[in-house]
């Protein structure tokens, strides 16, 4: 109860000031919340980033191309969801992804770089974008990655490829 009255409090606070709903915590001194509200707060925040999270995870596309953060040279290889060439789960990614449910070549494997982080390889694919999703065995450094195809003819066909133009958003 006293949540519902607290968030509607927010809720009516942040349309007359224009706000967003979730910059609680500068809102609390204005409505005397004490301790355990702004604990509640912080939760409810945290909450609200990981859907916003989950929504950037589903791989909902972005308003148009985005400038490199850093440019890399990489040797590229390709991978398919065989355990021949993973682990005993060949379907599920390093970050919990199941490949073969998402079904998209837009996967990529590669060591030293943060899950979720976007790759472009302009050379090959343009602006396709790839997002990191997986990890390489460890014996590989993070100057080589790996790109998740759907089939094995495909990956062995696009065999190993030096130097290629990496482009990190």
């Amino acid at each position: 109860m006293i949540i519902s009255k607290l968030l509607k409090k927010i809720k009516k606070i942040s349309k007359k000031l224009n706000k967003k709903i979730f910059p609680m915590l500068a809102l609390a001194p204005l409505l005397g919340l004490q301790i355990p509200h702004v604990a509640l707060a912080q939760i409810l925040i945290a909450e609200q980033q990981n859907r916003q999270n989950q929504v950037e995870y589903l791989g909902f596309p972005e308003n148009g191309p985005r400038a490199p953060q850093e440019i890399k040279y990489l040797t590229l290889t390709a991978y398919n969801s065989l355990a021949s060439q993973t682990d005993d789960r060949p379907c599920e990614a390093a970050s919990g992804l199941d490949l073969c449910a998402n079904n998209q070549e837009n996967v990529i494997a590669i060591n030293g770089l943060p899950f979720g982080t976007l790759i472009r390889f302009p050379e090959l694919y343009g602006d396709k974008t790839f997002k990191v999703l997986d990890r390489m065995n460890s014996r590989y450094t993070s100057s080589r990655a790996d790109i998740w195809l759907k089939n094995l003819s495909d990956a062995k066909e696009f065999g190993i490829k030096r130097r290629v133009k990496t482009e990190i958003l």
